[in-house]
């Protein structure tokens, strides 16, 4: 029997990898459980360990409670309060988690792994180490989270309010923030890659000393947002407001920046290889010292564009 749960697990593992392509909740999740709760109170309570596998709780609240290692396997736990919880180790599997409040909250550890968490409110929580893995997060709140190093994979978090949040030095990939409000978030030091940011609204957010690469910025609000000293590769900001932003000191290639607004945008210092401007806005752009490797600007609007010892520049 020992050798008989991790054995299950390994199996679950090896199910979503074969399909690396898969994104959100990958394996069916159960609807039938042994054990079904509603309207259960567990608040102001202090646990050494809970463990929920094959359960169904509805409309339960957990409120205030600390709880010193957390485990919820093949359940479903929705339209439940976590509010203001107080979490050593928390490990969420194979779960409809859905509609919860979690708002408030604290967490040292966390791993939610093919979780539905769509509507979940997470604003104003504390992670101090969590990942996100086939996940699905559509409609929830992340707002003014913080999560420094965060680990997020082929998860879809659509749709979701993500303003003032802060994922410092995380690692996302395979993921979709398609029509999501993520302004003011700080993205610093993080590696992003093969994410969707179509039509996402990124106003006054950080992704300072950055790696981006295959990464989708179409038709998104970007404006005064940093992307100072970061490593930009293969990604496309077409038809994007990028006005105000700041690209200074960054290596920027093979980009489509093409019908994108870049008015007053700071490209100082920066390199530009294989990049299209074509049709771009350019006014007031500042390219000052940059260095120019097959740069199209072909339908561009650029008369007043500042290029002061720029080397290559096709102005």
């Amino acid at each position: 029997m020992k050798y008989l749960v991790p054995l299950l697990y390994l199996i679950f593992i090896t199910s979503i990898s074969a399909d690396t392509s898969c994104k959100g909740v990958c394996v069916k999740l159960k609807k039938d459980f042994s054990v079904e709760n509603s309207e259960q109170s567990f608040s102001y309570k202090a646990y050494e360990e809970r463990k929920i596998d094959n359960a169904s709780y509805i409309d339960s609240v957990w409120n205030n409670s600390t709880i010193k290692n957390l485990k919820i396997t093949n359940s479903s736990i929705v339209e439940s309060s976590f509010s203001s919880v107080l979490v050593g180790n928390a490990v969420i599997r194979n779960t409809n988690f859905s509609e919860n409040k979690l708002s408030y909250s604290r967490y040292n550890k966390a791993s939610f792994m093919n979780v539905n968490l769509e509507e979940t409110e997470m604003n104003n929580t504390t992670f101090n180490e969590v990942s996100f893995v086939y996940v699905d997060a559509t409609d929830a709140n992340f707002n003014s989270t913080t999560m420094p190093q965060a680990k997020i994979y082929n998860s879809i978090f659509e749709d979701v309010e993500f303003k003032y949040a802060t994922l410092i030095m995380s690692d996302i990939k395979s993921t979709d923030f398609l029509d999501s409000e993520m302004n003011n978030t700080n993205f610093l030091k993080t590696k992003i890659t093969d994410v969707q940011f179509d039509d996402v609204k990124l106003n006054s957010a950080v992704f300072t000393f950055s790696t981006i690469k295959e990464v989708v910025f179409d038709k998104s609000e970007i404006k005064y947002a940093s992307f100072s000293s970061s490593k930009i590769d293969d990604s496309t900001f077409v038809d994007a407001e990028l006005n105000n932003a700041d690209f200074s000191m960054s290596e920027i290639s093979n980009v489509d920046f093409s019908e994108a607004d870049l008015t007053s945008t700071n490209f100082a210092f920066a390199t530009l290889k294989n990049v299209n401007l074509s049709n771009a806005k350019l006014n007031y752009a500042n390219f000052d010292g940059a260095t120019f490797i097959n740069v199209r600007i072909d339908g561009a609007k650029f008369n007043t564009v500042s290029d002061r010892l720029s080397n290559g520049s096709p102005f």
